[in-house]
């Protein structure tokens, strides 16, 4: 019994740890992300979700971006009830009214297959195109980059109905993210116009 509880104890300080870099996460990738914006149409904001799921994330971001129209993400909001993911980011384009999404998932110490497995279940449960995977201070496991190297699809998995799902991997370090060759894309910016497109 005391080692089930001792167990629990590290458990609850290794998630409360992970929670400490989200906000210095989602700051780091909304600057990005502001670069890439040149037009008073498109509106693009990071929050990160913490303890609550991502629709109470999506509400928040609607909020913060201060956005007219938001009806038509009425039905995509509710499909996110119960998704715990990380970090949540959205493109919105105002005159067009169009929006993309982009998931983050953060893990202290190296990541491996069960990692992305979950980011390409949220990415998927919500009809999500982006996703990075980022790990604390650490790199991806020997046995994951071989999986990756043979089956390129599980990082670019495009669906019967012709929907992809991308998924990029990178690194948090000294308030920096540094993006594998491995993933989908190597620098936030490249998702950030992919996001732009899809929404224009």
């Amino acid at each position: 019994m005391v080692k089930r509880k001792t167990c629990e104890i590290l458990l609850i300080e290794s998630r409360e740890k992970e929670r400490s870099y989200y906000p210095a996460i989602a700051d780091f990738l909304r600057a990005r992300f502001q670069r890439e914006i040149v037009t008073g149409d498109l509106k693009s904001d990071f929050i990160s979700c913490g303890i609550v799921d991502m629709r109470s994330g999506i509400v928040r971001l609607i909020s913060s971006m201060s956005l007219n129209r938001k009806e038509e993400l009425e039905t995509y909001v509710q499909k996110t009830r119960s998704l715990f993911v990380d970090i949540v980011g959205m493109v919105y384009n105002q005159k067009a009214i169009k929006h993309s999404f982009l998931i983050c998932e953060v893990k202290l110490g190296e990541i491996n297959l069960t990692d992305l497995a979950q980011l390409l279940g949220y990415c998927v449960a919500s009809n999500t195109r982006h996703g990075i995977l980022i790990s604390i201070g650490k790199n991806i496991t020997r046995g994951f980059e071989s999986i990756i190297k043979a089956n390129h699809q599980v990082i670019d998995l495009k669906r019967a109905d012709g929907f992809r799902h991308s998924l990029s991997i990178a690194t948090w370090k000294d308030n920096e993210m540094l993006f594998d060759n491995l993933g989908y894309a190597r620098t936030a910016e490249i998702i950030a116009r992919d996001m732009i497109r899809s929404v224009s």
